[in-house]
């Protein structure tokens, strides 16, 4: 289940990439004459010391423009000098006068004329509105502003309006306006050259897809904006869309993407922006929620000492959720509701419906732990309206599905069935296989708690199938197809040795009866005396050497015949070896999982097992084909680091289990190979480092370029082999060692090699090589 992680996510980052650099103004500054024109330039200092988190410089700069619009008495500068000392007063903590400078400001600009401001006044305003939370004023006069610096011919000031109409969209959730704006955007961007703008036009167009449930359009938008904003090498942009991208892979349950995402962009913003610093505390939260707890604890607590700071309503609320959350792994669910009620009441307070929605959802949540449901219904109720008034399609699922669990409990059958259909039949427009299955799910648990069994039964299939991705089951009907094959084969085979059987046994058979015929001429032959002596030792001649030419022909034949039949056997025992203890193991906890409840760890074991047995299956089919006809190799260029990751993540639960420190130093490099070849080989490398690394150990994945090579490296702190068990492992057709050799021999056809080095108790390094231009 997802949440709502980033409250006013970019309404606090920079305006405008058009302003010159603050090196540059500065320089400008000390010949600069007409104070006309120094207002104007420390106007814009102060925009670029804002837009890069410089609040001691900028408290100076709107000082400086404070005093000077003060000699020549002009509302707007005089306002935006106490919008930009309201910014860093709220930077220093100092509340009191923050209010001040910001109600001042307000009054200044206001006085304005419409058509006599300047671009920055009019822009001040309506951030300071948002600010405020009165998002409708603020939309109002954005409005009528771009029709102004339209008229104006002013489009680069246009585009700064766009960005901040887009992010007041963003935050009330109305994706349609939120859309049409970002695609204005993004065409005036691309009309004007504007990188900078072009970058937050994909942005936007990221944050719609997100809301719609479009992850990949979502990701590949946000991929874009970072694209272009490294152009500009601004360190305080690249820093937030690594924290756009870390929020939109969490969403799509990437786990181990998004943290990475997430802690490069802390290392810009920890020491520069309090809020996005507790936002992106709070992802990470979330992100390690189920997989280190011991990280989990420790941003926990970096977030509620920060959150001290500040007297931001969403982010004090998501404190209280924090704690909620705490109480509630703990299943003390009555001591997690007084939190949940009490982040209700603050997110109501930012007149922001999604932020409500979340928290009434969550609040529902508790209620029905608690076995309050009848009190559930209101808050739900609730947030389902403002689901269907933003059309967040994501929330109307997830609300749906625990409005069904709550009817099911108050024996409402018919209306917890149509809500948890409703449910389902949203998620299925999602392009995220998680989603799915758990609205599988819900189903499924509503229809045992309404009695239908058998309908229950066929929802949870659908919820194991929805688990599993289409490679896999495409995979799985292969391997079904290469075993019913074999199974044919060897009847076949079967039935053609018999029938040589029955043949060689005939032809004896022809042979002694011929054999009787010579014997009965050689005595007829002898009463004829011995002139016919010469024509019946040729006939006998003659048929000896058919016989053993038929004799030796059957032979070989069924030599041919019983090594086949020996490799069949061999390819059972290895079915026998590596597939028979898993299935055993995974039918024991299918038993006991029908009995009663079992912990994580029981499925992270059964996990563990059947990651086991699909490696195997896996080396199987290769080792098959291969034997059969060969592999066929298509290579094409493929992202080293993408393989890397999503084999880490199927190997999540197994982590888990052993409690490994898994580290990937993984960096994008594009490889010219077979990608379901190297899919293969790693899964089989990185399956024998976590099997042979003990409980609390260590390994490393990485990837390393030279010159002409590329290497793909995991390192394990595992038992280790001497050499002559390294030899060993590479060439036996049992276990891991069958894994080992078709790793090698594959790594081969895939134009590359693989090493192995490894000291006994010490661990194993295996390394995966191409060659830079293979």
């Amino acid at each position: 289940m997802k949440t709502v992680l980033f409250p006013g996510l970019f309404m606090v980052m920079g305006l405008s990439a058009h302003c010159q650099t603050s090196q540059q103004l500065l320089t400008q500054l000390k010949t600069a004459q007409q104070d006309t024109t120094r207002l104007r330039l420390y106007t814009e200092l102060s925009e670029a010391y804002r837009k890069n988190y410089q609040y001691d410089s900028l408290f100076f700069s709107a000082q400086q423009l404070l005093a000077l619009a003060s000699k020549r008495p002009h509302s707007d500068y005089t306002g935006l000098a106490n919008y930009y000392l309201s910014v860093s007063y709220k930077e220093k903590k100092d509340l009191v006068q923050g209010k001040e400078a910001l109600r001042k400001a307000v009054a200044l600009l206001e006085k304005g004329g419409k058509t006599g401001r300047t671009p920055y006044a009019h822009l001040a305003l309506v951030r300071m509105y948002s600010s405020d939370k009165e998002f409708k004023k603020s939309l109002a006069l954005a409005h009528s502003s771009v029709a102004t610096l339209e008229r104006q011919n002013d489009p680069r000031s246009v585009l700064k309006m766009y960005k901040e109409m887009t992010s007041i969209y963003y935050t009330l959730d109305q994706n349609d306006s939120l859309y049409s704006t970002a695609q204005k955007y993004l065409r005036l961007a691309t009309r004007l050259h504007s990188v900078y703008d072009l970058g937050f036009a994909h942005l936007n167009l990221g944050f719609y897809y997100l809301a719609k449930g479009v992850f990949s359009q979502a990701i590949e938008h946000h991929k874009q904006a970072l694209r272009l904003h490294q152009q500009e090498k601004n360190a305080g942009e690249i820093a937030y869309h690594h924290m756009a991208l870390g929020t939109t892979y969490g969403y799509n349950g990437d786990k181990q993407r998004s943290i990475s995402h997430l802690l490069t962009s802390l290392t810009y913003l920890e020491t520069r922006h309090t809020a996005n610093t507790l936002n992106v505390y709070l992802m990470l939260v979330a992100n390690y929620r189920g997989l280190n707890e011991r990280m989990r604890a420790l941003y926990t607590e970096k977030y509620m000492q920060l959150v001290k700071t500040t007297d931001d309503a969403i982010l004090n609320a998501n404190a209280y959720k924090l704690k909620a959350e705490i109480f509630e792994d703990q299943k003390q669910y009555g001591k997690a509701l007084p939190y949940r009620i009490q982040g209700l009441k603050l997110m109501r307070k930012t007149q922001v419906p999604v932020y409500t929605l979340d928290a009434l959802y969550w609040t529902a949540a508790a209620l029905r732990n608690e076995n309050r449901s009848s009190e559930a219904l209101p808050y739900l109720k609730e947030a389902l309206s403002l689901a269907n008034q933003m059309q967040v399609t994501y929330w109307q699922c997830y609300v749906g599905q625990e409005m069904a669990k709550n009817l099911a409990r108050l024996n409402q059958p018919q209306q917890a069935l149509r809500a948890a259909n409703q449910a389902l039949a949203i998620a299925m427009k999602f392009d995220n296989a998680y989603d799915l299955s758990m609205a599988y799910a819900t189903l499924t648990t509503v229809q045992e708690a309404t009695g239908q069994y058998r309908q229950a039964l066929a929802t949870y299939k659908k919820y194991h199938a929805a688990k599993d991705s289409t490679n896999s089951v495409e995979r799985a009907k292969q391997i079904a197809r290469i075993q019913s094959q074999y199974d044919l084969e060897k009847k076949e085979a079967t039935i053609l040795l018999l029938n040589k059987n029955a043949q060689l046994q005939k032809l004896n058979a022809q042979q002694q009866q011929k054999e009787l015929v010579i014997a009965n001429q050689q005595r007829f032959a002898l009463l004829l005396g011995m002139g016919a002596l010469a024509f019946i030792l040729g006939v006998i001649v003659f048929f000896l050497r058919q016989r053993t030419r038929q004799k030796r022909k059957i032979e070989i034949q069924a030599q041919q015949l019983g090594e086949t039949n020996a490799l069949k056997d061999q390819l059972f025992a290895i079915i026998g070896h590596d597939l028979r203890s898993p299935v055993a193991s995974m039918k024991s906890s299918l038993m006991l999982i029908r009995l009663k409840n079992q912990p994580v760890e029981e499925l992270d074991e059964m996990e563990y097992q059947v990651n086991g047995l699909y490696n195997t299956l896996d080396n199987l089919l290769y080792w098959s084909l291969n034997q059969r006809e060969g592999i066929r190799v298509v290579s094409r260029s493929v992202n080293l680091s993408d393989i890397a990751y999503d084999v880490l993540e199927s190997f999540e639960g197994m982590i888990r289990l052993k409690k490994l420190i898994v580290t990937a130093d993984l960096e994008d490099f594009m490889v010219r190979m077979d990608e379901n070849l190297t899919l293969l080989v790693f899964r089989n490398i990185l399956h024998n480092a976590l099997k042979f690394t003990p409980e609390g150990g260590a390994i490393r994945v990485s990837i390393r370029q030279e010159p002409t090579q590329i290497h793909l490296i995991v390192t394990d702190t595992g038992i280790g082999m001497d050499r002559n068990r390294v030899t060993q492992a590479a060439t036996e057709e049992r276990g891991t060692g069958l894994g080992l050799r078709i790793s090698k021999d594959l790594m081969i056809r895939n134009g590359g090699w693989l090493s192995i080095d490894s000291q006994l108790g010490k661990g194993t390094t295996v390394t995966l090589s191409w060659q830079t231009g293979s």
